[in-house]
């Protein structure tokens, strides 16, 4: 079978499912990552200690590899092959043609860093954030209100626009950004974007180590609260109470709340 120009030999994708396919993908797609088998399954991790890991089921590299869309980069490493990229050129060209159709787009006015209101758009099947701020809890309120919700765009839109990758976020970036001119540091940035992370360090370091995480968790990289207590191993229904109390810390520091 061929996809993106790309002999996927007979059988070794068949039994994928071409989510985790493009996930495994689009991950490598940053750069070579650490790779480990264990229990749990196949483990990414990055070469830097920055940022967290991510775990598939048992046998997904190898297979991937087998289909030659992955190579060893040396040191226990894995990256994209040439073949690898192209079929995730592929898939991610065919990927964005469906989801422009099956996107449940909204308009809605949030209040921007001058006061003034700003229309951002919002997709409700992507965003976890705005999917809690319009479904009701048993007393009927949201289960996000409006002005914790405005503090989360408008994170999520600094953190957009400062063009943080995973895994910078959540660290004090200011000496390690501006120290040198790796690529993606300081050097490669606008004004206005290292601004914007200038704003995200802020409000990050005003709302502590504690909470931060699940904010730049659910708010910029758009995982659900299960997939965050997955990932965390935390009880069930234990992010969105910290969540909560991250968003309420967070329309503080913008002067949403009192």
């Amino acid at each position: 079978m061929a996809e993106g120009g790309v002999n996927l030999r007979a059988g070794r994708l068949d039994r994928m499912d071409p989510k985790t396919v493009r996930r495994v993908l689009k991950r490598l797609a940053r750069g070579p990552q650490v790779y480990e088998c264990n229990g749990d399954g196949d483990r990414l991790n990055p070469t830097s200690s920055a940022g967290p890991g991510i775990t598939f089921g048992a046998g997904t590299i190898s297979a991937l590899k087998a289909a030659e869309l992955l190579e060893d980069a040396g040191a226990g490493k894995i990256r994209l092959s040439a073949s690898g990229r192209a079929w995730l050129k592929r898939a991610l060209s065919t990927e964005d043609g469906f989801q422009e159709q099956h996107q449940e787009r909204i308009s809605l006015k949030v209040r921007g860093r001058d006061g003034a209101n700003e229309s951002v758009r919002v997709n409700l099947k992507e965003s976890p954030l705005a999917w809690l701020h319009f479904r009701k809890a048993r007393d009927g309120r949201p289960m996000v209100d409006a002005p914790q919700f405005e503090a989360g765009e408008r994170l999520r839109r600094d953190h957009e626009f400062g063009q943080i990758r995973p895994g910078l976020a959540t660290q004090v970036w200011g000496a390690q950004a501006r120290g040198g001119g790796k690529a993606g540091g300081a050097i490669d940035l606008s004004d206005a974007a290292m601004d914007a992370r200038d704003r995200v360090e802020r409000a990050l370091e005003d709302v502590g180590p504690e909470l931060s995480g699940v904010l730049v968790d659910v708010c910029c990289y758009l995982k659900g609260l299960e997939t965050v207590e997955r990932e965390r191993r935390w009880p069930a229904r234990s992010a969105k109470i910290v969540l909560a109390l991250g968003l309420d810390r967070l329309a503080r520091h913008y002067r949403l709340k009192v």
